[in-house]
């Protein structure tokens, strides 16, 4: 379970520009909560790289790496 998660910089001023903190948050809450349903959290491939991701919305996802119990996002990225 998800105990913890960072942002860097990059990526806070990528929510900020394209008007994606709200939705971030929620998501943020989604996975602190354990409620994982709506987030899509998976490992993306190679599976030894440790990168993670999860939905903002329908349009964007959160790149991040896994240790322990945090996630560090380091990408917003548009998946369309």
């Amino acid at each position: 379970m998800i105990q913890k998660i960072l942002i860097t910089l990059k990526a806070q001023e990528s929510l900020k520009n394209h008007h994606l903190e709200k939705q971030y948050f929620q998501a943020v809450n989604k996975l602190i909560s354990g409620q994982n349903s709506g987030t899509d959290l998976k490992s993306r491939k190679p599976k030894n790289a440790e990168i993670w991701s999860f939905c903002i919305t329908k349009k964007y996802r959160a790149f991040c790496r896994k240790k322990c119990s945090t996630l560090t996002v380091f990408k917003i990225y548009n998946h369309q």
